[in-house]
């Protein structure tokens, strides 16, 4: 009986450190993963420094109104933080009303009860139960009443404890409404103070444009100092794409690791569990000849007996009895429980159905002509400032950031070598790093980078080559 219990006990430890072992990998992996985020979101970084020291070194009008359109953006980007903290207060705030709204209907006059009920137990606990007792001429008529009093009593106190837990749900529920009010009032009062101080950066950003308009005069000398840096952009693109690549090598490195690990602890605990089988057969075996000659021992004590009856004289009605061996009950043999193979599952970004970028008008499509006369390479989407810009599909931001000629613009990696391009911002409500839905508002629609109207400027490319996105958005 002690070796079943140990054979069991060992069995089962063998079958559970798999998952132990799992565990502490899965640990590993996700530390692992944090480790690969944080340095990609470095290398992301380094690309924009990169950037904006390029952008830097192309003279003093870029820094000027580089300068006043970030501010612009600080300010557009704290606007809507902060109304999208007046939409959850004010939400919250219609839940709660609700929520006072139906106490009160529940509870109704049930204040005016709970006072009479609180009356009423003070008057029976000062003398209740003495006059219960004394009032009636048997003993056990006496106790029935005593009984009769307790329950009445428990029946008030039951119902003065609903009225009470009620009334403090209706308190907190009420406190709640205060402090929500007084947040929804603070975060009204910062709105107005940024809405505010929106105009004003934005007319400052106005002058400096102005200043800088006279000071080009000529298309030409205004392109090489403000114009769209195309080569740079390429050249950014391809920093990004080389990025991601490096990223995807060692993403699919280190999955191949813990492939690795994973096939060598299953192969690990294959051989123990084997080991195991090995043991126990040893051990029924050594359990079955222990048997055997046990058994043959007894047999051949048997047929001694039977031997010295033999020689001696017998009766002749008297028969000799004969005894069955002992069986032996058979061993089953332990059942191995088969591990089944871990499955790696992963899943990508969708690249399709995408919604369009901005809602507005269009002033230029794919091959069309920009307002400044160049060839457009994307879509150009007249659009109110401060409206929502929205991600056409899932990825990755790689890039949040000014840029000479393309103001505030925000890159997206859609994985496939695919990445949408979004310009003219007046906020970036994203950073380099952060994960995006399809439909998620990453910016808001300005003029940024010394443009007149406000629009959104959307490319889409495909391993580095501009691509034409209109079946897509459809």
């Amino acid at each position: 009986m002690k070796f079943r219990v140990f054979v069991g006990v060992a069995l089962i430890s063998a079958l559970v450190g798999m998952p132990l072992q799992t565990t502490h990998a899965q640990s590993k992996d996700a530390k692992s993963l944090q480790q690969q985020l944080a340095k990609k979101k470095k290398e992301l970084n380094a690309v924009a420094a990169d950037r904006r020291k390029i952008d830097t070194q192309r003279g003093g009008a870029v820094k000027e109104l580089r300068a006043v359109e970030e501010k612009v953006g600080q300010t557009a980007k704290a606007l809507v933080e902060t109304q999208q903290k007046i939409a959850v207060e004010t939400n919250n705030l219609g839940k709660l009303n609700t929520q006072q709204q139906q106490l009160r209907l529940t509870l109704g006059d049930k204040e005016a009860e709970r006072a009479e009920l609180l009356k009423a137990a003070y008057r029976q606990n000062r003398s209740g139960p003495l006059k219960a007792f004394l009032s009636q001429d048997t003993l056990a008529a006496s106790n029935r009443n005593l009984r009769y009093h307790r329950y009445l009593q428990q029946d008030r106190s039951g119902r003065i404890n609903v009225l009470n837990t009620q009334l403090k749900e209706l308190d907190a529920v009420q406190s709640q409404i205060k402090v929500r009010t007084t947040n929804l009032t603070a975060y009204q009062k910062a709105q107005q103070q940024q809405a505010l101080q929106l105009q004003k950066d934005r007319e400052a950003r106005n002058q400096i444009v102005g200043k800088l308009n006279k000071q080009f005069a000529d298309a030409q000398s205004r392109e090489k100092a403000l114009g769209k840096d195309v080569a740079g952009l390429n050249k950014l693109l391809a920093q990004l794409r080389a990025a991601a690549a490096k990223a995807e090598r060692e993403r699919k490195a280190a999955a191949a690791q813990r492939a690795k690990q994973e096939a060598a602890a299953r192969a690990q605990a294959a051989r123990e569990a084997r080991a195991e089988q090995q043991r126990i057969a040893r051990a029924n075996a050594a359990n079955a000849k222990a048997a055997r000659e046990t058994a043959a021992k007894q047999a051949n004590t048997r047929s001694g007996v039977r031997t010295t009856q033999a020689a001696r004289p017998a009766p002749a009605a008297q028969a000799i009895a004969t005894e069955e061996p002992a069986s032996t009950q058979p061993i089953r043999k332990p059942q191995v429980v088969a591990t089944k193979p871990v499955v790696a599952t992963a899943t990508g970004p969708s690249v399709g159905g995408m919604g369009w970028p901005a809602n507005g008008s269009l002033l230029a499509g794919f091959g069309g002509t920009m307002p400044d006369g160049r060839k457009s390479s994307g879509l150009l989407i007249a659009a109110p400032a401060g409206s929502p810009v929205r991600a056409v599909a899932s990825g990755e931001v790689v890039y949040a950031q000014w840029m000479t000629g393309y103001g505030q613009l925000l890159i997206i990696d859609h994985g496939g070598g695919r990445m949408s391009l979004y310009a003219y911002n007046e906020a970036l409500l994203k950073r380099a790093g952060d994960r995006v839905n399809r439909g998620d508002a990453i910016g808001t629609v300005g003029n940024s980078g010394g443009h007149g109207r406000p629009a959104v400027y959307f490319e889409l490319r495909s391993n580095g080559a501009p691509i034409n996105p209109r079946s897509m958005l459809n």
